[in-house]
């Protein structure tokens, strides 16, 4: 018998208003809806930690019960990360003593629709499946092609590379499935570059000079940390997404957000 219900994940997602949160997050609320349930779990898994030697603790059984969920409610995939030799395993890269923890989780209406939308085409076989599910979360084969190609933060050039967003350039929604993985369709950000790249907030000139949108103010532009003098070097593959984002997404989805 499973430990962790869908059924209880899906409780505990609906507490959520927003579509972003952290997997300690959805953790804690765990903790504080299903006690009994979670004192189970702790009985079995005991709460892990550095040099324990045990990596599979309780709260990273619970991220694992949350990302296999993602067949019936899509959300991000627990990342593994490799350990320092002297721990002798992989680890996974939630522990509660984790406190720069940015792991995070998305359970939009949007993303659940194009994940299911690829588990059910019978056309496609499993192993494409699971390629084109991670890179419409900014993972697996699509993010380390972007890691290879840009190395760090693509306008800021920032490496720390655990905290860049794999981003389409031209939206999942409106790629076919070629499109979807080309490397060329993708920029790694930080996160707030990301999220205004997302919203049409910000888009880049063929020359890669970035295009700040009318409907961010200044005080906003000094907080998220974005100028004017911003650039990004673009290859020519880069262009038909890129016109595509000025044409489609610049200022007309961050006029309807």
């Amino acid at each position: 018998m499973k430990l962790i219900e869908p059924k209880i994940i899906d409780d505990i997602l609906n507490e959520f208003e927003s579509y972003k949160f952290t997997t300690q997050e959805f953790i804690k609320i765990f903790k504080q809806k299903k006690p009994r349930v979670y004192k189970r779990i702790t009985n079995e898994y005991g709460l892990g930690g550095k040099g324990t030697g045990n990596y599979y603790s309780s709260n990273v059984h619970i991220a694992k019960s949350l990302s296999n969920h993602s067949g019936l409610n899509p959300v991000s995939f627990v990342n593994y990360i490799k350990a320092p030799k002297s721990w002798g395993n992989s680890v996974i890269a939630l522990w509660e003593c984790n406190p720069n923890n940015i792991e995070t989780v998305r359970a939009s209406a949007s993303l659940r629709g194009d994940i299911s939308e690829i588990i059910n085409n019978s056309q496609i076989n499993n192993t494409d499946k699971e390629t084109l599910v991670l890179s419409r979360i900014g993972q697996g084969k699509f993010r380390n092609n972007l890691i290879a190609y840009w190395g760090g933060c693509a306008v800021t050039g920032c490496e720390e590379i655990q905290a860049l967003v794999a981003s389409h350039i031209k939206p999942w929604s409106e790629c076919n499935n070629e499109e979807r993985l080309d490397t060329f369709n993708g920029f790694l950000l930080t996160p707030n570059l990301d999220r205004l790249f997302d919203k049409g907030i910000i888009t880049f000139s063929k020359s890669g000079k970035i295009i700040i949108s009318s409907f961010i103010s200044s005080e906003s532009k000094m907080a998220l940390c974005v100028n004017s003098k911003m650039t990004i070097n673009l290859s020519k593959e880069h262009q038909y997404f890129l016109e595509y984002h000025r044409d489609y997404i610049f200022e007309t989805k961050a006029k309807n957000t």
